[in-house]
């Protein structure tokens, strides 16, 4: 479930694009790519709709659910 094409449509929720683009417009000197507005507080999203590949590059000592991690973390 790798995402090496189209990766902002396939792997950011929609939800979380949308918030990028409105940060974006809002924003008097605009950077080019949306996925420059993504917050902290978005990675709990993509992380979680993405386990299978975030759980592949996670350190065997961090390696647990994705439920604890994302609320031990305040992630979700």
């Amino acid at each position: 479930m790798l995402y090496k094409d189209n990766w902002w449509r396939k792997g950011v929720p929609e939800a979380v694009r949308k918030e990028c683009v409105t940060r974006k417009e809002g924003d008097e000197e605009p950077l080019e790519d949306p996925y420059r507005y993504t917050m902290f507080i978005n990675l709990g999203t993509i992380i979680g709709k993405n386990w299978e590949i975030f759980s592949l590059a996670m350190p065997p000592e961090l390696k647990i659910t994705k439920n604890t991690l994302l609320k031990e973390n305040k992630l979700a």
